[in-house]
């Protein structure tokens, strides 16, 4: 569903910018308890490297798009923010 709603975006004739995080650092929350315990997230991944973005952040990039004008036909995947 996603790809048909960009499909139409990007044929439009409007600028556009899509943004896709590849995950919400929020769904890690519920790993609070053994991150504190044990000092890691046990997930069923070999090998794999993460970069939750919080949704605080893709707001903030938004924001700062739509005021600066930053739509420029692309399609964005966002990485973690260092503050």
């Amino acid at each position: 569903m996603h790809e048909e709603i960009e499909d139409y975006l990007e044929g439009s004739g409007l600028a556009w910018t899509h943004l896709r995080p590849p995950q919400f650092m929020q769904v890690y929350l519920r790993e609070a308890p053994t991150i504190g315990a044990e000092g890691a997230i046990r997930l069923p991944f070999e090998d794999i490297e993460l970069s939750p973005v919080a949704i605080e952040d893709i707001a903030k990039i938004a924001h700062r798009l739509l005021r600066d004008g930053g739509t420029k036909a692309k399609a964005s995947i966002l990485r973690g923010l260092r503050r």
